[in-house]
């Protein structure tokens, strides 16, 4: 079986059961189809560098899954048909566990969410450092 990267962005605007309507239709693609999901990232909520689908902001998801080249074909297919889902992309990778370690090593430290239209800015999260001290993350 091969290995896959695959990142996809959800709309921002849905509600959280609709958000997880999405991604179980997601999950039973892959699985219908021989896949395995070995990895699950929730990366959150962040800006768009350019509108898509007239959305400013979107909610990533990473995964890394296992199947077959007709189970890859089927999950791009139907992300294309999938409203909930406003851009995807997916490559190979030869080692899933290798890829997942090094995207968790660049994502090191706070997951820091964009704001939702109209909401006030959330306060800069603390963060422990190796040091064992408490240092606060500035909000830019």
């Amino acid at each position: 079986m091969n290995g896959y990267e695959c990142i996809f962005i959800t709309n921002s605007d849905l509600d959280q059961e609709a958000q997880n309507a999405a991604l179980e239709r997601v999950r039973g693609i892959i699985t219908k189809l021989e896949g395995t999901i070995e990895h699950e990232v929730l990366w959150g909520r962040r800006k768009l560098a350019y509108l898509v689908k007239k959305q400013q902001y979107g909610v990533y998801h990473v995964w890394y899954i296992k199947g077959p080249g007709p189970m890859l074909a089927e999950l791009n297919q139907q992300f294309v048909y999938m409203d909930e889902v406003i851009k995807f992309q997916t490559i190979t990778v030869n080692n899933l566990e290798e890829e997942y370690n090094h995207f968790l090593a660049l994502t090191k430290g706070p997951v820091r969410e964009e704001p939702a239209e109209g909401e006030a800015p959330a306060a800069a999260p603390a963060v422990a450092t190796e040091a064992s001290e408490t240092e606060t993350v500035p909000a830019n």
